[in-house]
């Protein structure tokens, strides 16, 4: 079975506990062999250099005891995977996500560039570490935290300083709260806590569907993000939030915003689903402005569309219809 995790909150427990659980997956035809271990603090590595990537980070002086779950033969790394802090924090690490061409374009992933040539050589380029991974982040962050809490923030922390190379989930617990993080870009990140009386049942693939961005930017009660993400949103358009318009009859109808907050299209239920169904596939890298040139034709100012200029449904359809074909 492939990677997939569990969040179950302390009200949705039998006995009041949190409990985070995952199974780690080897690829086809491959067994990777684990074994249990108890850090202590004086076996803490003070300098980190990962395996894979290169990047190497001094960690704290004061490390707590915790439990890890590495690999049994090292050859790639330590891959801690999952474990629990003296202070009764649990971390998993991770369950692998995805990602699009879009965010990408605007963070891309921090991938190890390896040396060209030899010192001293003409033309040599050194090497560029890539950033942290799978492989580091349990070592990285379990035994520096006294929180869920504080596992998401120092994770984040690390994330936003050196950048990731995949897209990851992180789960973190203590005896109060459960807390998911999910990498978005090669530096950026969103968190939620897990309601008490809620579990989550969590695959290969993004999970948090809904985020308050203001919390996230304020008091952070439920949520959590990268101090930059509203702004990296707006500079690269990413912000595909459907606002609400009345019109003169007092109608009120989604509709898509243009960056300077024009409302320039009504958008029907049905519509709304086929534009998230060509953005997750046809048009990753169009911001919502390109793509409804694309589809309608015209510039932006020509889509300041009154209410009775709005195109039939059916004219829409055509249109994407004729995009998407001329895509391919």
């Amino acid at each position: 079975m492939p990677c997939t995790t569990l969040l179950v909150g302390k009200k949705a427990s039998y006995d009041g506990s949190t409990i985070i659980a995952r199974n780690e997956d080897s690829p086809g035809g491959v067994f990777t062999p684990k074994k249990l271990q108890v850090i202590h603090p004086a076996d803490q590595p003070r300098h980190y250099r990962s395996v894979l990537s290169h990047v190497e980070i001094d960690l704290p002086e004061k490390a707590m005891r915790y439990t890890s779950v590495p690999d049994a033969i090292p050859k790639d790394g330590i891959w801690a995977e999952a474990g629990v802090n003296e202070k009764n924090v649990a971390m998993s690490a991770t369950e692998t996500l995805t990602t699009n061409e879009r965010v990408l374009g605007a963070d891309p992933l921090v991938e190890l560039q390896p040396a060209k040539g030899k010192p001293g050589e003409e033309g040599y380029v050194a090497e560029v570490p890539g950033g942290i991974g799978e492989e580091d982040m349990v070592t990285l962050v379990l035994p520096y935290i006294s929180s869920a809490r504080e596992g998401v923030l120092l994770l984040g922390s690390y994330l936003e300083k050196y950048g990731t190379y995949e897209m990851n989930g992180i789960a973190f617990s203590d005896t109060d709260e459960i807390w998911w993080l999910e990498t978005v870009g090669g530096h950026h990140w969103i968190a939620a806590r897990v309601p008490d009386d809620c579990y989550v049942v969590m695959p290969n693939q993004l999970g948090i569907d809904a985020f308050d961005l203001d919390d996230a930017l304020g008091e952070g009660r439920d949520f959590l993000c990268s101090a930059d993400l509203a702004e990296w949103m707006d500079a690269n358009h990413l912000d595909l939030t459907l606002d609400y318009h009345v019109d003169e009859d007092g109608i009120i109808y989604p509709c898509l915003r243009t960056t300077n907050s024009v409302c320039i299209i009504r958008i029907t239920e049905w519509e709304m689903r086929l534009l998230d169904k060509l953005e997750l596939t046809e048009f990753s890298v169009v911001n919502q402005e390109e793509l409804l040139i694309k589809v309608l034709g015209g510039n932006v100012e020509e889509l300041q569309i009154q209410h009775q200029s709005i195109p039939h449904i059916s004219t829409i359809s055509n249109q994407l219809t004729k995009v998407v074909n001329q895509s391919h």
